[in-house]
């Protein structure tokens, strides 16, 4: 499971750095995870599909995949700013703070472990 969501993030960094942002940088990176069931599966796409073009734009699906979450990352100044950006009503959203790291940052780890 981590490792999916790994490989999900990863995903979607590399997506918002070749795409547009919905947000300007606000400095703040959060990953959004809308989880739902089937049964609301169409009710969620509304809602953000109601938000306009550009947040439909932002969100990854995994529903017709057997996967009913949506997945995004969006900018905002904290995580109550990036909740007030998301459509009210949506089944279960999770907010997860994420970042990115240089290549010098990862030969520090690497340092540091070596030094252990």
């Amino acid at each position: 499971m981590l490792a999916r969501i790994i490989s999900i993030v990863l995903a979607l960094a590399f997506a918002t750095a070749i795409s547009p942002s919905f947000a300007s940088a606000k400095g703040q990176r959060f990953l959004v995870i809308v989880n739902h069931t089937p049964e609301s599966c169409l009710s969620d796409l509304d809602k953000v599909n109601a938000k306009g073009e550009k947040m439909l734009a932002m969100f990854d699906w995994g529903c017709m995949y057997g996967d009913h979450a949506g997945y995004a990352v969006i900018e905002a100044n904290d995580e109550a700013a990036a909740r007030a950006m998301l459509p009210a009503g949506l089944s279960h959203v999770k907010l997860i703070k994420v970042g990115k790291f240089t290549r010098e940052q990862i030969r520090s780890f690497h340092e540091k472990m070596m030094q252990k």
